[in-house]
């Protein structure tokens, strides 16, 4: 199963980069890792991380197009997209969480609460991290056999509603 993490790059080293490790090790794809050591080299280079969060309108325009492009195709192949909501900011997950719900994805929303948007029938939300990951694992190991036969839409559609 293919998972995209969404949540402000300044938390990439303590949320999302730890915890698609903890998801691929329990045998889950990460559909695109933004946080590439490409992309921050790039960001490095524009100036945009030394001075502080991450400012991608610092980046060329043709560079820019490509790192949103990328994102949204890593959205778009996924099976779920885990938003892991910032206390702040974070505008980038918020408009990768609204193009999943555009495509009708399977989402959790972990973290503090931060939209009425996570109240959709097609979004499951967790308070913590933790549990949105003991939960996924769980559901997905339990659920191997079944997903081979009718694919992962419709399973993950069923558990998000729960």
């Amino acid at each position: 199963m293919r998972v995209y993490i969404a949540t402000a790059f300044p938390r990439a080293v303590d949320l999302a980069i730890p915890y698609a490790g903890r998801l691929e090790v329990a045998g889950l794809t990460i559909s695109h890792k933004w946080w590439s050591a490409e992309t921050t080299k790039a960001l490095e280079a524009a100036g945009s991380i030394a001075a502080g969060p991450r400012n991608e309108t610092l980046l060329p325009l043709e560079q820019q197009r490509k790192y949103a492009l990328d994102d949204l195709r890593g959205v778009e192949t996924a099976d779920l997209v885990w938003v892991m909501a910032p206390e702040a900011g974070g505008t980038g997950c918020w408009w990768e969480a609204g193009f999943a719900s555009a495509l009708g994805k399977a989402t959790v929303i972990s973290g503090p609460p931060r939209t009425i948007f996570a109240s959709l029938p097609h979004v499951r939300r967790f308070e913590s991290h933790d549990s949105a990951l003991v939960e996924l694992t769980t559901f997905v190991q339990g659920n191997v056999k079944r997903a081979t036969a009718i694919g992962w839409g419709p399973l993950l559609y069923d558990w998000v509603r729960a």
